[in-house]
């Protein structure tokens, strides 16, 4: 599979497509696949692209602030743009669906049918963005669908000050509440390859979910959730308010539930706390059940710029992946993570990661949670996690 990675910092939204445009080399794609900050015109996105590539379909989605390639942080005064044009090979296939969420219980199961009805064969892979919310049930309905393990791996939609004003789109819609799947299939095995890590440490420190519902936990070892975070991380996160926003002071300190596979490593995927109440409880980014465990993680502005290259370096050689079969790399960073290392670690992060892939070309998008798969063939949603797609020639 063919791809070419096109990037603007123009501030006006028919310069920066026009840009993208202008530096194409490819004629004939079968998908495009747009990355965008919240201040441009979606609109005349979708109608620059489907005026110059009438047959290709199109998916897109809103970023925080902007994109990091191969020259470090792409952004001017949070404005950017960046275009993936993919060109199959012989016994490649795509297919793009979006739906709508709303009350819409079967959306997931929608927009995957819609995407494999531009196919002739089931998806070997899934690219999964989701506008924040419903994103473990959509994982659940997905996999549903198929007897094997099917890899989904993305990220959920962002803005540029968590404000509600994201946004997903293909070429002839756009949501701010909703679903969209891309299906890969390759005749070869030569489908892409995926990894999910993260950079933080578990500290020790662990309790037992005794009351929670949904994203919101009330109690841990039956005590009052938050008590026991201000505890665990040393902290005095309270409120006398309805709500207070904690995300930043809890990005180096999340928590996380432990999976093992057969070989017992240990493996977190991670919840960022988001906001407290004056009740004592901590709104988080992810799903939680009564009885789940609990850990304290710890990590450092250190890990975050460095764990992306370490994980790329490790996965490629575990996997005896040559840089010279591959044509991108997709990477999925967290926001919360990018926010506390800011555009200098950004691009010291680039920089890391340029020594490991040398010149393959790739694109880095800061989302609000993050899709991957573990090595139990379990599909997940995390926070503050970070992915890296391998698209093969």
């Amino acid at each position: 599979m063919k791809t070419n990675i096109l990037t603007s910092i123009h501030n006006k939204t028919d310069d920066a497509i026009s840009e993208c445009i202008s530096k194409a080399n490819i004629n004939s794609p079968e998908l495009i696949l747009t990355y965008t900050t919240e201040q441009h015109d979606l609109s005349v996105i979708q109608s620059r692209l489907k005026e110059k590539f009438p047959h290709a379909q199109i998916a897109g989605s809103t970023t925080c602030l902007g994109v990091m390639t191969n020259q470090g942080s792409i952004s001017d005064n949070a404005h950017s743009c960046a275009v993936i044009l993919f060109e199959c090979s012989e016994g490649e296939e795509l297919g793009v669906g979006i739906q709508e969420y709303g009350q819409n219980t079967e959306a997931a199961k929608l927009a995957l049918t819609e995407s494999r009805n531009k196919m002739a064969e089931d998806p070997q892979f899934i690219w999964f963005i989701s506008t924040p919310g419903p994103e473990e049930e959509s994982i659940f309905e997905i996999e549903k669908s198929f007897e094997q393990h099917i890899p989904i791996y993305g990220g959920s939609a962002a803005d540029n000050s968590i404000s509600g004003n994201w946004k997903i789109y293909k070429e002839d819609k756009v949501i701010s509440d909703g679903l969209l799947l891309i299906s890969f299939y390759s005749k070869s095995s030569q489908s892409p390859k995926s990894t999910f890590s993260s950079a933080y440490n578990p500290t020790g420190t662990f309790g037992i979910i005794t009351k929670a519902s949904k994203r919101r936990i009330e109690e841990i070892d039956h005590k009052p959730a938050m008590s026991v975070y201000n505890q665990w991380a040393e902290t005095d996160l309270t409120t006398k308010d309805d709500d207070l926003n904690i995300l930043a002071n809890s990005t180096l300190f999340p928590l996380g539930r432990e999976l093992t596979d057969a070989s017992n490593d240990p493996f977190f995927v991670l919840s960022h706390p988001e906001s407290t109440s004056k009740d004592g409880s901590m709104a988080i980014f992810t799903d939680i059940n009564v009885g789940d465990k609990v850990h304290l993680l710890s990590g450092t502005s250190r890990m975050l710029k460095n764990s992306v290259a370490t994980m790329l370096k490790e996965y490629m050689r575990e996997n005896m992946i040559s840089l010279d079969s591959i044509s991108s790399v997709l990477i999925v960073y967290c926001a919360g993570c990018m926010l506390e290392i800011e555009e200098e670690g950004i691009n010291s992060m680039t920089e890391r990661i340029n020594a490991v892939l040398e010149n393959v070309p790739y694109i880095g998008v800061f989302t609000f949670g993050e899709q991957g798969s573990y090595l139990t063939k379990k599909n997940l949603h995390g926070n503050l996690m970070f992915s890296a797609t391998f698209i093969y020639k």
